[in-house]
């Protein structure tokens, strides 16, 4: 999917140039972020090859564009009720608010809540922090789409994936959508199985991988447009 130039533009002027001031703030989550198995898996190449333009430009902005118009289609919707579950630092958020998407987010663990929370803030994110392996604090039924880029890859999430993804169902309105973007096949399959067995009818699901979404470092050869 190639990277829409609105979008792009968005990130810049939302995201980036309003962080440009607390760049410390970043410099302290990449260092954590370095620890983490998602950064070894999925970041690492583009990070460290193209560390000084990852998240001003060419690489963060393309990717977060890629997998948005991949996972949920390049179009305005009109206040459709999205929770990013597993918000990180609120870039896509940022994006997303811009396609009319009314966004929730949630970020579970304290390995990142203090950077996150001061960011968030700046950004004026509506954000909730909390544990996506305990119940979320919504009521039954409350989201159009919950989207989860990458998050439930995570070692210690895919362990009670079965779990997570049930309360996925819950707090997702009937005939609602629940996009997972997950990293690694295998965990795929696990997610299309948790499909098959809870016969999952008004609530759909729907996988995508990484490698499906990202942008893939190509030059742009047509313009993606904005339905």
């Amino acid at each position: 999917m190639n990277p829409h130039p609105e979008l792009l533009k968005v990130y810049r002027e939302e995201f980036y140039d309003k962080i440009q001031e607390h760049l410390p703030v970043l410099a302290t989550f990449e260092e954590k972020f370095k620890t983490t198995d998602l950064y070894r898996d999925v970041a690492k190449d583009d990070f460290e090859q193209n560390r000084e333009k990852y998240w001003r430009e060419g690489i963060r902005d393309k990717h977060i564009s890629s997998v948005i118009g991949s996972a949920l289609g390049y179009k305005k919707v009109n206040g459709l009720k999205l929770l990013d579950a597993g918000c990180g630092i609120g870039d896509y958020d940022i994006v997303l608010k811009s396609l009319g998407y009314d966004v929730e987010g949630f970020i579970g663990g304290k390995f990142f809540m203090e950077d996150f929370e001061y960011i968030h803030k700046l950004l004026n994110l509506n954000v909730k922090y909390g544990d996506l392996k305990q119940t979320l604090p919504y009521t039954n039924d409350t989201f159009d789409i919950v989207f989860c880029c990458l998050t439930l890859s995570l070692k210690d999430l895919i362990k009670q994936y079965s779990e997570i993804l049930s309360e996925f169902r819950r707090i997702t309105k009937p005939r609602g959508k629940i996009i997972i973007v997950t990293h690694q096949n295998r965990h795929k399959e696990k997610f299309l199985k948790f499909n098959v067995d809870h016969n999952i009818k008004d609530k759909r699901i729907v996988i995508k991988s990484w490698s499906e979404c990202k942008w893939r470092h190509e030059p742009t050869l047509e313009v993606e447009t904005l339905e």
